[in-house]
Formats: C-alpha cells, structure tokens, sequence
C-alpha cells in the first residue's frame, strides 16, 4: 500500500494527494511537518535524509 507523510494543508502534499484521489489509490498518509512536527525524528530522517515533505513510499521504493 502507497504511503505518504506530510500534513494534508501543505502545497506539495495537497498535488500528491490530488493525484492518488483522482487515480483511486489505496494509501495511507502520516501527519509530519508544520504544527505536526516529525521532520527532526530519527525514525523520519532514516526514510528521508532531507527531513522534506512529501515523503512517498511505495513497496522498497522511497521518494522524497
């Protein structure tokens, strides 16, 4: 199942989740950044050295 993590109010995940929406994708999205927080977790920075939102994963593949 696709993952995505970023705060739903945000520019960048707002296109990310537009698209999975219109497409009908199954995912699952994780509240980091902003007034969320997260982005300076270890757990977060092992997914996506930058500490950048959108994070995408889908399978073994990680884009952020």
């Amino acid at each position: 199942m696709l993952q995505i993590w970023g705060r739903k109010n945000s520019n960048q995940v707002i296109h990310v989740m537009w698209a999975i929406g219109e497409l009908k994708i199954e995912h699952i999205r994780y509240n980091v950044g902003g007034s969320f927080g997260g982005l300076q977790n270890d757990d977060y920075k092992n997914i996506n050295p930058n500490m950048l939102i959108p994070t995408i994963k889908d399978g073994k593949l990680i884009s952020g």
